[in-house]
């Protein structure tokens, strides 16, 4: 909440400004001028295996397993975002677990969620792909499986793919198209940071 007007558009003591650029926001972004997708990845269906979920293939399989022993799945959902109306959509808020949004703030780390999975607290969860491949990435837990999410094409509120950009302030175009050439020159080696921190990607689009 307030990270753009407080860091790309804020001066420090001498004028100028906090900093120049935001990576990793989407591609459509109110707040600020956006380059060209560097990437794009989704939302993700995180769960563990062996507590009744090892036959998903996709997330909407979820709705194949019996009632009786979906009853026994404990799905942990962050009480603002798509999350919540795949699970609405789905009809699963019997077996939801409420968790505080993510504002930004540091004292909200979405990563707990994923802790309380291993720790047998809830059995699975929705996410973003960027941090859920992170924390696989690093934690070595094996047992977790990740499924992307696909948007709904009746349901805006239901979006899980997002492509992400880089942001500059508007009116900035020198400096915006500076970061497109890098953003191009550099596209292997940006690809290999996404790799190396697990990042789940999807194609781009090719018009933005």
């Amino acid at each position: 909440m307030g990270f753009i007007r407080n860091t790309l558009k804020s001066k420090n003591g001498t004028g100028l400004y906090k900093c120049d650029l935001v990576i990793g926001v989407p591609g459509k972004f109110e707040l600020a001028d956006t380059t060209q997708a560097y990437y794009a990845s989704t939302y993700t269906f995180v769960y563990a295996e062996g507590r009744g979920m090892d036959e998903l293939h996709i997330a909407e399989d979820i709705m194949k397993i019996s009632a009786k022993n979906l009853q026994q799945i404990r799905i942990g959902v962050f009480d603002r975002g798509p999350g919540q109306f795949w699970i609405h959509q789905h009809d699963l808020f019997a077996i939801a677990v409420p968790y505080v949004a993510q504002t930004g703030s540091f004292t909200v780390n979405p990563i707990n969620i994923l802790d309380d999975i291993v720790n047998n607290e809830i059995d699975a969860t929705i996410i973003g792909g960027p941090i859920a491949g992170y924390y696989l990435k690093k934690s070595n837990e094996h047992n977790l499986r990740v499924l992307p999410l696909e948007s709904s094409r009746h349901n805006p509120q239901m979006k899980f793919d997002y492509q992400i950009a880089m942001a500059v302030r508007f009116g900035e175009q020198k400096w915006k198209q500076k970061i497109v050439e890098l953003i191009k020159k550099n596209k292997e080696a940006i690809d290999t940071i996404l790799d190396d921190f697990g990042i789940p990607r999807i194609p781009l689009l090719q018009k933005q």
